[in-house]
């Protein structure tokens, strides 16, 4: 704790920049585009990516790109000595022990569509106040270093959702920043992931749908969401709207999902995971139709961007309305997307 507080007095080099993604798991989304971008564009300014995973690791030092393993003295002093940092998901994606003094960029993964940070936090404080208070200010005091999310600005796509970032992080609207996501850019590329020239091949004038919800509660609590068992779904009605429609179905569940038993026995239904494709965006883009979940915050507002025809699913699940931002909200939030 002593150590955070001395971290102030560390001079940090503004042309020194750290990079991180989805828990220091992942070499994706927002950060890592804007990782590639300023190395090819802004020589003068030295990025480094940091993670925990070995296969990204491995592949970032194949391609020649300066990268760093979270927990060696490189990665750590890097991020000692930094004065920007830009993350994803959480701080400890780029060492957060170590950033005390430096501006941390916080590019996020999608748009907010139900209560993230501080804000689910307040919620569930609702639900039992005394016991969240008392553990909240014990945790602010014992360990400073995660109070508040050490923020410096947030990353937005449009003025609109200003102020829903600015509760959930708990920060003034100066420190919400209205750009584009750099990740948006695959939206307009000619390349395509190796699985959709497969599928392309195999069904050349199908139309493909993606699947991608996000009922991560499940998974946290041990029961992963199956949303083919149970609920009413008939699998063989299923396949045979695949077939009679010409339809590819790619399914993708939240990765707290990934032990979830999902068995379609139809060739036109493809599971896939993180392993299956390089960049989600890629491969969203090649899509046609989208089912849409409610509370699948990432790529809802961006596939706007793409013209996709999407297909909305509101859920019945009584913790899920609860902790979802209204539905007045979302009416605004979809006008002039193609439903």
């Amino acid at each position: 704790m002593l150590f955070w507080h001395l971290e102030r007095f560390i001079p940090r080099n503004r042309y020194k920049w750290v990079f991180g993604a989805w828990f220091g798991d992942k070499y994706a989304d927002n950060s890592r585009y804007l990782y590639e971008y300023v190395l090819k564009e802004k020589p003068s300014i030295k990025a480094i990516w940091l993670t925990n995973n070995k296969s990204v690791f491995n592949r970032l030092n194949k391609e020649n790109k300066p990268v760093a393993m979270l927990s060696s003295l490189k990665g750590k002093l890097f991020a000692l000595t930094s004065k920007f940092a830009f993350i994803t998901v959480e701080r400890k994606e780029v060492n957060g022990f170590y950033l005390n003094g430096a501006k941390l960029i916080w590019l996020y993964h999608g748009m907010l569509m139900k209560y993230v940070m501080d804000d689910e936090k307040r919620f569930i404080e609702q639900q039992n106040p005394n016991k969240h208070n008392i553990r909240r200010s014990l945790s602010n005091f014992m360990f400073p270093y995660l109070r508040g999310y050490n923020v410096g600005s947030i990353i937005v796509t449009s003025e609109f959702f200003k102020p829903f970032f600015s509760s959930a992080f708990n920060v003034d609207t100066s420190k919400v920043w209205c750009d584009g996501y750099p990740r948006n850019d695959e939206f307009f590329t000619l390349d395509n992931e190796k699985i959709i020239q497969k599928y392309r091949v195999k069904y050349p004038s199908a139309k493909f749908i993606i699947h991608m919800p996000t009922h991560r509660i499940h998974g946290l609590k041990g029961s992963p969401f199956n949303p083919f068992e149970g609920y009413g779904f008939d699998q063989a009605n299923f396949i045979e709207v695949l077939e009679k429609g010409n339809y590819v179905y790619f399914y993708k569940g939240h990765f707290y999902d990934t032990s979830s038993n999902v068995s379609i026995k139809c060739d036109r239904f493809v599971r896939i995971t993180d392993q299956d494709f390089d960049s989600l965006y890629k491969l969203i883009k090649d899509m046609d139709i989208q089912v849409f979940i409610l509370t699948f915050c990432c790529c809802n507002v961006q596939l706007s961007l793409h013209l996709l025809t999407m297909i909305l699913i509101l859920p019945r699940n009584v913790h899920y309305i609860m902790i979802t931002t209204s539905i007045f909200r979302l009416t605004k939030l979809i006008i002039g997307m193609n439903w």
